[in-house]
């Protein structure tokens, strides 16, 4: 490489020059160095101040060619100079601090020193994403603003944009490992996991031994109240249907419409609705049956209700009547319902004990 450079400097000095700002930067990236270690190089090789600012990292810095670090105000600024943004996903900037006119080099320098501070940005966040304590902090509804916003900054959560709450359930036992994976920015509260969310994160790819809840988009210091939409979200889920239709595997609080209040009215030592005591009755008498009534409800008519569950119709229908007489009532439009409510119901008595 040193070879190569000599003969470039002889035939073009100016992108001799270059090569060896990307070489020296690409070192740094390499070693594994740190962001300050990557403003300096770039304050020495622009012979500028340099400078950084990073709020959701809460970083804010600027150094002097010789690596003396000045007075950390991005306000302080002695020049306007040149200016790059970073990814969307940190956000913030870099700059060089040069008055008059910019250096020959000094774009490739920001290019070059954007790239490694969000390559070791990146290396920070993926590693403070698996901290279940700080989760903990954000979903704790007696946690202190000041200590939910330093703990989404340590997640390399962005304070500027939304956030929103999983809550996951699993089928399996709680012992074995893949009940319940890792999943960054998550923490394990009782049987759930929560894992928190923004925009631009990808939501977790969920089997159909898992249920799901999903809590309302809100600020990121009042994730503690998309936390109880979340569990609110995911008593209404089915683990019967599972597999059966979507819709009652993973919902999202704000799906549930009208039937937030009902959620919010539940009281799982209040006695039990006679509706609900006979589906319980029922499922004792044939599991199979709150299947059958799950689909009855969620569809319009026999001939879908039987393809949901891979039936022909006539045996479905044949069936219906002794299900009606066991629950008290029919399935006509006020009957079906009284069914989903029942169900509804079921579902949140079915939750237990969750958080």
């Amino acid at each position: 490489m040193q070879e190569l450079l000599g003969r470039l400097r002889d035939i073009d000095s100016s992108a001799a020059n270059a090569v060896g700002i990307i070489q020296y930067f690409d070192s740094l990236v390499e070693g594994r160095a740190g962001v300050h270690a990557f403003l300096r190089a770039a304050a020495a090789l622009s012979g500028a101040v340099s400078g950084i600012d990073v709020p959701a990292f809460r970083i804010s810095a600027r150094v002097n060619p010789d690596g003396r670090p000045l007075e950390a105000n991005p306000d302080q600024a002695s020049c306007e100079g040149s200016t790059r943004a970073l990814s969307e996903t940190i956000g913030g900037r870099v700059w060089i601090e040069r008055c008059g006119e910019q250096g020959a080099s000094d774009q490739i320098i920001l290019e070059r020193l954007s790239a490694g501070v969000q390559v070791a940005l990146g290396r920070t966040r993926h590693h403070q994403s698996h901290d279940p304590a700080r989760v903990d902090v954000l979903l704790d509804a007696e946690s202190s603003f000041p200590d939910r916003a330093e703990a989404a900054q340590r997640l390399g959560l962005d304070l500027r944009a939304t956030a929103r709450v999983t809550a996951i359930l699993s089928s399996r036992s709680e012992d074995d490992p893949a009940a319940l994976p890792p999943w960054p920015r998550s923490t394990r509260i009782g049987r759930v996991v929560a894992v928190v969310l923004q925009p631009h994160h990808n939501s977790p790819d969920l089997g159909p031994e898992f249920r799901s809840g999903t809590g309302p988009s809100l600020p990121v210091g009042e994730l503690h109240q998309s936390w109880r939409g979340a569990l609110t979200a995911l008593r209404f889920t089915s683990a019967a249907a599972a597999g059966l239709y979507a819709p009652a595997q993973h919902l999202s609080f704000d799906e549930l419409g009208v039937m937030q209040r009902l959620a919010c009215s539940w009281d799982q030592d209040q006695t039990p609705d006679p509706d609900v005591v006979a589906l319980r009755v029922l499922e004792q008498e044939a599991p199979n049956s709150i299947l059958i009534l799950e689909a009855l409800a969620a569809t319009e008519s026999y001939r879908q209700a039987a393809t949901l569950l891979h039936r022909h119709h006539s045996s479905l229908q044949a069936r219906v009547p002794r299900l009606e007489e066991s629950l008290g009532y029919r399935f006509d439009p006020p009957g079906k319902l009284r069914l989903a409510a029942a169900l509804a119901m079921q579902r949140l008595a079915a939750s237990g004990a969750l958080p």
